[in-house]
């Protein structure tokens, strides 16, 4: 889709133009219509005001969504990190009662 910003332009035969200055597509909406005097005018200036509030919003919502994806990540590697730390928790903890055990069996005496 057209990026923007959409302006508006009116050709040398009267008819009204809005057109995006974005240059992926060259879009040019022509606007005809029963229009008052005045009217065409207004009217064109609502579309392309319109039509660049929703592209403003688009770029809005692709940038909130690098944020989402980036704390999804975050949280994702945060989660990962938890789960590593009570594995290593829990892992420490059996060695320690495995050595427990063996030095009983052995009578080795472990710390000081």
């Amino acid at each position: 889709m057209d990026k923007g910003p959409w302006v508006i332009h009116k050709s040398a035969t009267g008819i009204w133009h809005v057109c995006s200055d974005d240059s992926t597509h060259d879009v040019t909406l022509d606007i005809m219509g029963d229009f008052g005097k005045g009217e065409a005018k207004q009217y064109i200036k609502w579309l392309a005001n319109e039509l660049n509030d929703c592209a403003a919003l688009r770029a809005e919502n692709e940038r909130l969504w690098g944020v989402v994806v980036t704390a999804i990540r975050v949280a994702g590697v945060a989660g990962a990190l938890e789960r590593i730390s009570i594995s290593m928790d829990k892992a420490l903890d059996e060695l320690e009662t495995a050595l427990k055990k063996a030095g009983e069996r052995y009578h080795l005496v472990f710390g000081a």
